[in-house]
C-alpha cells in the first residue's frame, strides 16, 4: 500500500510526532456540527514536513485501503503509540533536589512519587 499525504494550512498539534497514528471522523452538518459514530484508520505518521507557506504536510502510511480524509471537512486527530509514550518514569532510579531562593520561611505541602517495580 502507499502512502497518504494530508496537508494542513493550521498549526498541528505541537506534541504530534513521527510514529503517531492518524484516525478520523466525517462531520455531518446538522444544527451544530456533530461527529459521526464511525472512526476510520488512516495508518502511522512517517514524515511531518512544514511547508513555506506556513502548512503542514503529514504523510502517513497507508494502513488500509479505503476512505481518506477531507482535511477541511472530516475530524482528524492522532494518537500516541502505548508502547513508547507512557506516563510513567522509566529508568532504575531517580534523585530529586528541592531549593528555594526564597529569603522567607517556606513550607513543601506535599511530594507523591509512582514507583513500580520493572525489571527482575
Amino acid at each position: 500500500m502507499g502512502n497518504v499525504e494530508l496537508t494542513f494550512s493550521e498549526n498541528i498539534n505541537i506534541s504530534t510526532q513521527v510514529g503517531d497514528t492518524v484516525y478520523f471522523s466525517n462531520i455531518e452538518k446538522k444544527a451544530e456540527f456533530s461527529i459521526s459514530d464511525s472512526l476510520y484508520l488512516v495508518g502511522k505518521i512517517k514524515q511531518i514536513v512544514k511547508l513555506e507557506n506556513g502548512d503542514y504536510k503529514i504523510v502517513c502510511k497507508r494502513a488500509t485501503e479505503g476512505l481518506i480524509p477531507n482535511v477541511s471537512s472530516s475530524f482528524i486527530f492522532f494518537v500516541k503509540s502505548n508502547e513508547i509514550n507512557t506516563a510513567s518514569t522509566l529508568g532504575y532510579y531517580a534523585e530529586v533536589k528541592f531549593t528555594s531562593d526564597s529569603a522567607h520561611k517556606s513550607e513543601l505541602y506535599s511530594v507523591s512519587c509512582d514507583v513500580s517495580e520493572s525489571s527482575k
